[in-house]
């Protein structure tokens, strides 16, 4: 598969989870059988889910004129050619999961407006993550390395305006960073509030 064969299956690290963890999380809420991996790379989480039953869409960038998406077509999979800045092309609620990691999270916004990293485009990021994903549903934020104090803290606020409920909460120092401020990894398993 190209990927640590211990990936979402062992536990490496403290701030990552397991899929089979996060997929017990969802058990009272409905079965995931459909989710939504934005800036997925090679589509390996999604492979994963595959073992699973679960189908998930994978979203991948032009990566240097390489066709990462014809590669993971290429393994069966589903790719979908676009960035994180852009506006997700599905129906309101259509996924039961939705997991982002660093990428997603470091490039929402517009990069060639200059707005990548920006708070407002953080807030359009997740904006459009809470729109596609159903009621109920789960939003798995994995290993997001959070650089600045700021960052984390602007994260943490839009999660609380959105108002999911937290499932999984962990936050841990990068190991052998060796400064005063550490970069910190965040992971979290949040839970999509039900709206009148």
């Amino acid at each position: 598969m190209g990927v640590d064969s211990r990936r979402w299956v062992k536990p490496r690290h403290d701030h990552e989870f397991l899929i089979d963890d996060v997929l017990r999380l969802a058990a009272g809420a409905g079965k995931i059988r459909i989710g939504f991996d934005v800036a997925g790379g090679a589509a390996n989480f999604a492979a994963r889910m595959r073992e699973r039953g679960v189908t998930v869409f994978t979203t991948v960038l032009d990566n240097a004129g390489k066709p990462m998406n014809e590669f993971v077509a290429a393994r069966g999979l589903f790719p979908l050619l676009l960035s994180p800045a852009h506006r997700f092309p599905f129906y309101d609620g259509v996924f039961d999961l939705v997991h982002v990691g660093t990428t997603a999270l470091a490039e929402g916004g517009s990069p060639a407006l200059g707005q990548a990293g920006t708070e407002e485009a953080l807030e359009f990021f997740m904006f459009d993550v809470d729109r596609v994903l159903r009621a109920s549903g789960l939003l798995w934020i994995d290993s997001y390395m959070c650089h600045s104090d700021e960052r984390r803290q602007v994260l943490v606020r839009l999660i609380g305006r959105f108002g999911y409920k937290k499932l999984k909460w962990v936050m841990g120092e990068k190991a052998g960073t060796g400064s005063a401020k550490a970069a910190m990894y965040f992971s979290a398993v949040l839970q999509k509030p039900a709206r009148g």
